[in-house]
């Protein structure tokens, strides 16, 4: 496992199905931080996608991964939907997991986040009450009674703004590459590679690129 080998904090983006094997990797210490995608907060599948399990099921799933002491939040992408990402963050703050919610990501250059994400802030904080504050990234970060719930997470690919994109995310695939941007194979490093630290190293080091055509 990379955790044991490397003694890195790993977090895994999951849509929390497979409950058991979650709880066997956090009951392992091998991972740390589980994000769960959330489309629907009352659908009959939790996911905009034709297989899966309700909102129901996975919201009882994130409890359990709660109780284990792991730090888990929501990750939700809004699409206009707004009384259902209202539903969505009035569940979290009363189980006290943090929402991020994301702008929707599209393959375009503007100068700008869209105006309809920054409206969304704006019901948002005065809808719940809410202290903004922004991070070293920029992103806003919403608190009730000092403590966190929610974090906006603007689409830094819109803005290009890969420099701060590479110092948040360091993604590994299903297939165990890791990439420095989603557009592209390019540089894509190969974790099971006996070179791994040494590609890592190089990696952190280079500056972000920008693959977009």
């Amino acid at each position: 496992m990379i955790a044991e080998k490397y003694h890195l904090d790993i977090g895994i983006n999951t849509n929390c199905i497979e409950i058991e094997k979650l709880i066997i990797l956090i009951k392992k210490n091998w991972i740390k931080r589980v994000i769960v995608g959330l489309d629907y907060f009352d659908g009959k599948i939790s996911k905009n996608s034709p297989i899966g399990v309700s909102s129901k099921q996975i919201l009882e799933n994130i409890k359990e991964i709660k109780k284990l002491g792991c730090d888990v939040s929501i990750s939700s992408v809004y699409t206009g939907d707004l009384e259902n990402k209202i539903k969505i963050l009035k569940w979290g703050i009363k189980n006290q997991v943090r929402i991020k919610m994301i702008e929707e990501i599209k393959d375009e250059e503007e100068k700008s986040t869209s105006e309809e994400f920054l409206e969304l802030e704006k019901i948002i904080q005065e809808k719940f009450k809410l202290e903004y504050k922004k991070d070293e990234y920029n992103e806003v970060n919403g608190y009730k009674d000092s403590k966190r719930v929610i974090t906006f997470f603007h689409s830094h690919c819109r803005l290009r703004e890969c420099d701060i994109c590479k110092k948040i995310h360091l993604r590994i695939t299903a297939n165990g590459k890791m990439k420095q941007c989603m557009y592209t194979l390019e540089d894509d490093i190969d974790t099971k590679s006996i070179d791994f630290r040494d590609n890592l190293e190089k990696y952190i080091k280079e500056p972000a690129k920008f693959y977009h055509n």
